[in-house]
């Protein structure tokens, strides 16, 4: 009996333990995902296929906004990919290009002003999008087709490493 006990205690602890580890080093790391043209729900960590209204944000080949800015250097339709996460409100899109930096250096907190020359999605360069419940920062992993898996079954993919935050 006292074995069983034991067993059941040490089993609580490592489930608790084991879950408050790997939820830190998570939150932490980032969670790389393939962001597509069916979008993604960066709160709930997953794409929702069935109401895809929940979904923050996806991926396009054109300039996701109207009008197209005159000085835009980065044609749509050509080899450039962008997010959309643009509200049902404004019709605008609320995201801030850092740079080529790593998500780690890349700070938690909204930008007193997003951009209003929307850079397309660049490997190797950080950004901060809103969602509809919160923000995400993000680090482009890969957008050519050689590193991205089964690169096909997508539309416009990009794979990213982001980390959520309200």
């Amino acid at each position: 009996m006292k074995k069983f006990f034991g067993w059941k205690i040490l089993w609580a602890a490592f489930v608790v333990l084991g879950w408050h580890c790997s939820k830190d080093n998570k939150s932490d790391q980032g969670t790389v995902i393939v962001l597509d043209h069916f979008g993604y729900d960066f709160s709930a960590g997953k794409k929702d296929t069935v109401r895809v209204e929940n979904n923050d944000a996806h991926t396009v080949g054109w300039y996701p906004q109207y009008p197209v800015p005159e000085n835009n250097p980065y044609p749509s339709f050509a080899q450039y990919i962008w997010m959309n996460n643009e509200d049902t409100l404004t019709w605008k899109c609320s995201q801030k290009h850092l740079g080529q930096v790593s998500l780690q250096d890349v700070k938690s907190q909204v930008p007193a002003q997003w951009d209003t020359l929307l850079m397309p999605l660049l490997k190797g360069h950080a950004y901060i999008a809103k969602c509809h419940d919160g923000y995400i920062k993000f680090e482009v992993v890969a957008t050519d087709s050689t590193e991205i898996e089964n690169y096909h079954d997508y539309a416009w993919p990009v794979k990213i490493k982001y980390v959520f935050f309200k």
